[in-house]
């Protein structure tokens, strides 16, 4: 969940007790990201990618966490 949070993903819900497998239920988070979000989220990703955002030996400068959201 923090992972997709930190992707830009948005959390729409929580289906309950959605799965029942081997005697337990389980809750299943259901996460989006609308068209109108994606050109934001994609210039994001463009910037952490981005071959200025490496070092000379290959290590990430900035985090996605650090580029504005």
């Amino acid at each position: 969940m923090r992972a997709a949070a930190r992707f830009g993903f948005v959390l729409e819900g929580t289906l309950r007790q959605h799965r029942w497998i081997k005697g337990a239920n389980y809750d299943t988070a259901v996460h989006a990201i609308l068209d109108r979000e994606w050109p934001a989220i994609a210039a994001r990703f463009a910037a952490w990618l981005a071959p200025e955002n490496f070092s000379a030996d290959g290590r990430q400068i900035k985090a996605l966490s650090a580029l504005s959201s």
